[in-house]
């Protein structure tokens, strides 16, 4: 689940209590859960409606929510590290693999590593590992690079739902 991308700038210079993740965190949801049945054709799936909930991100939770804020503030502080793998751009931003219930990635589809619609200026300059030599798109200055968000990690989520799902 992922919320509004935040300004880089932003999050260096506010608190994690003073943020719009904080303030999109601490509302209510409701999550309406649906699943898909398998058909012999796809175009043939049927699609249930399970139920609804309202939910509360739990208090505990936020202790670690607040660690990949303060993580991602370090970050940027200290400045990213972009490497380029197999044509791909990778950071070094809390993935969702560290199963911290929150993650960074990016907002878009569109990746940018120069000024742009799907930019951000980045604080500190970012720090190339691998970056393809003349190529405009990744701009070796280091000052932008795909706008970014928090989002909350799936598995987390499922956890959330197993009342309904039965799961």
């Amino acid at each position: 689940m992922s919320f509004p991308a935040f300004k880089f700038n932003e999050v260096v210079n506010q608190s994690f209590e003073d943020s719009d993740f904080y303030d999109n965190l601490t509302k209510r949801f409701i999550f309406p859960v649906f699943k898909r049945l398998k058909n012999q054709k796809p175009s043939d799936d049927e699609i249930i409606f399970l139920g609804a909930k309202f939910w509360y991100l739990p208090e505990k939770d936020l202790d670690a929510i607040k660690g990949v804020y303060d993580d991602t503030a370090k970050t940027l502080k200290d400045g990213v590290q972009l490497e380029v793998r197999n044509g791909r751009v990778y950071n070094n931003f809390v993935p969702a693999s560290a199963n911290r219930i929150s993650h960074v990635r990016p907002h878009t589809s569109q990746t940018q590593y120069v000024q742009g619609k799907y930019s951000n200026e980045l604080p500190t300059p970012a720090t190339w590992i691998n970056r393809p030599d003349n190529d405009e798109q990744f701009n070796p200055s280091g000052r932008y690079m795909t706008t970014q968000c928090f989002w909350l990690n799936s598995t987390y989520l499922d956890e959330q739902i197993t009342d309904i799902t039965g799961l």
